[in-house]
């Protein structure tokens, strides 16, 4: 049988899961190729990021997207945060193959956290 201590433990565990699932953009930490990205956009206008498959890259542009859309920026962001000024953030992204054709015709989300949501970014 599980102690009332057992129970708010599980109820803490609980409510950290649900806003970690939440609030992604909170929890984000770039690996190493994405954190010089990312810092990149301090001197550079424009930037790509090119890497191979499954190394972050939707992920890194999503959530740059999410912090300029937001303005939530990290402690750790060393990029430019963009002000009032700024009137928009532009965001192109490509899919291609060694070869250079478009690859086949490919849906990628990225989700900074979602009410509803489950950590894949699926509804609920």
């Amino acid at each position: 049988m599980k102690t009332a201590e057992d129970l708010a433990l599980a109820a803490l565990e609980s409510e950290k899961q649900r806003r970690r699932q939440e609030n992604r953009l909170a929890y984000y930490k770039p690996y190493a190729l994405q954190a010089k990205f990312h810092a990149a956009g301090a001197t550079h206008r424009e930037r790509l990021l090119m890497a191979g498959n499954q190394l972050g890259k939707t992920l890194a542009g999503g959530f740059e997207a999410a912090m300029h859309a937001t303005g939530r920026y990290p402690d750790w962001w060393e990029g430019r945060p963009l002000r009032q000024a700024d009137h928009w953030v532009g965001v192109w992204c490509d899919r291609r193959s060694r070869a250079g054709h478009r690859a086949k015709d490919t849906r990628r989300t990225t989700r900074a956290g979602r009410n509803g949501s489950d950590p894949e970014g699926r509804h609920r």
